[in-house]
This record gives structure tokens, sequence and C-alpha cells, in this order.
């Protein structure tokens, strides 16, 4: 019999996710909703990058497993994950627009302002109301 080259214990280091109902190495399957007959119920995600989203438990399980043979080292979403749309297609999965990489970077904090007076501000008072506009009345 031929012997797989990676099991789970290989694929990953990681711990479990958390809030993710199923695992298979790097992809797991988190419920978004709880709505019936819903076509993103369940979202697809390897580490933290979104892969798809599908309706069904079963096909979205499927689709993981597969990938997961497919791809059992793969960190994160690029080009060269090729059968992804045949895979997709076979789940009936939503697929991201396009199998990039995120290129978003965490957005530094800025520094505190220094404040300019120790005073305590006041609140702005409320303007009063001109006579000659007219107020909105109940009808009935």
């Amino acid at each position: 019999m031929k012997r797989k080259i990676c099991n789970y214990a290989n694929a990953s280091n990681e711990t479990t996710r958390k809030g993710a109902i199923y695992q298979r190495g790097q992809y797991y399957i988190i419920q978004n909703n709880d709505r019936p007959k819903d076509q993103r119920k369940y979202g697809v995600y390897i580490n933290d990058s979104l892969i798809g989203l599908g309706g069904s438990l079963v096909r979205v399980k499927r689709f993981v497993n597969d990938l997961y043979l497919a791809y059992p080292f793969a960190t994160d979403v690029d080009e060269s994950l090729d059968k992804i749309p045949r895979l997709a297609k076979r789940a009936q999965l939503q697929l991201r627009p396009s199998m990039q990489p995120s290129k978003a970077e965490p957005k530094a904090k800025k520094a505190p302002k220094a404040q300019k007076s120790t005073k305590a501000k006041t609140k702005a008072k409320p303007k009063a109301k001109t006579k000659g506009t007219p107020t909105q009345q109940r009808l009935f």
C-alpha cells in the first residue's frame, strides 16, 4: 500500500483554531450564521485567509479534505493553488475573487496628542431655536 508523505501532525504544529467546527491541517471551517439554506453559512480558511464560502457542511468538509490532500504544506493563498477552482465548483463554494495574498498591513497606532492646556474643556451650549422656523407636529 502506498503511504502518504504527510499526516496531520506534520502539516501543522499549531493548536486547533478557536471556533472552528472542523479542521484538517491548516485548513479549517467556521460557521458564520445559523440561518438555514444560506449559501454563505460556512467559511473555509487557511491560517487567517478566507478561501471560500459554502452552504452545506458535508460539501465544505469534502472540499477541505480534498484541498488538504492536494496542498498539505500550503500556508497561505497564492496563485500556485491552481486546483482550487475545480474543487470549489464540485463543492458548490463561492471563492474569493482572486487567489492573491492580502497586502494589508496592520496600521500603526498614532501617538496621543499633547494637551495644550490643563483646564477642563466645557461642553458647547446648545443653540436656541429661532422663532421663525416651524417645528414638526404630530398629525395623528
